[in-house]
């Protein structure tokens, strides 16, 4: 018995014929078997180098105690917000090749708290606390943002996340920007928005200014030292 509807699909409860698989194409087969294999290996070496960080931390002797020693520091950050190879960003974010460069200082304090204390001048946004935690070696954490557009480069009033490396007191000097998002209203992605690169506020560095700013509430945390915001134009590598 064959049954038929209107659009020209026809289901069969025969059950003498032949199973679907067979008539896959050898091609299919082969290419879906390649994808799999990617996976397979992406998923792998994230796994190893996750094992070989945590054996470097432990062999290092900072086990337990690479968090406390991240309580109190400060870090210039240099965001370099763009498209980057292989992101999940919709085809249109900033396909221009558009960089926005943004100086901000951010402190890593007690309880898991991640306070930006200082940004550079005309920085388009505003940014609020966040949170940080070690996880191995590697050091995540968050702040708020109140959202911009630049271009086809538009940052949602949301959490902007970083991704780096940390061993005892000392972070990595890069490390990548990512957004949690979500698709088709329900699956949650992270989707890479650009890198940063960070290095060391000292104790002696002056984090006060009252310079003329965008946002009254960047105001008290203007520093001329950190720069300006600029938004320069290169080919995403």
């Amino acid at each position: 018995v064959v049954y038929s509807d209107p659009g020209g699909f026809e289901y069969s409860t025969r059950t003498n014929e032949k199973e679907w698989w067979k008539d896959v194409p050898r091609e299919k087969w082969a290419r879906a078997a390649f994808q799999w294999s990617v996976i397979f290996l992406v998923a792998y070496n994230v796994r190893a180098s996750r094992t070989r960080g945590s054996a470097v931390t432990k062999r290092l002797g900072l086990t337990g105690a690479a968090g406390k020693a991240l309580i109190g520091t400060r870090w210039k950050l240099t965001l370099d917000i763009g498209r980057e190879r292989g992101t999940w960003m919709p085809p249109e974010w900033g396909a221009s090749g558009r960089r926005i460069l943004c100086p901000v200082a951010v402190e890593l304090k007690e309880g898991g708290v991640a306070e930006p204390v200082a940004v550079g001048a005309f920085l388009p946004m505003t940014l609020s606390s966040g949170k940080w935690r070690l996880e191995g070696d590697a050091l995540k954490f968050s702040v708020g943002m109140s959202g911009m557009s630049r271009g086809d480069i538009v940052l949602p009033e949301d959490e902007l996340h970083f991704r780096t490396a940390a061993w005892g007191s000392t972070v990595a000097s890069k490390g990548n920007l990512l957004l949690l998002q979500t698709r088709f209203g329900f699956r949650k992605e992270w989707r890479m928005a650009g890198v940063f690169k960070a290095e060391p506020l000292l104790d002696g560095d002056d984090l006060s200014g009252d310079e003329e700013d965008l946002y009254e509430e960047n105001m008290k945390k203007v520093v001329k030292d950190l720069g300006a915001m600029r938004v320069s134009e290169r080919k995403t590598e």
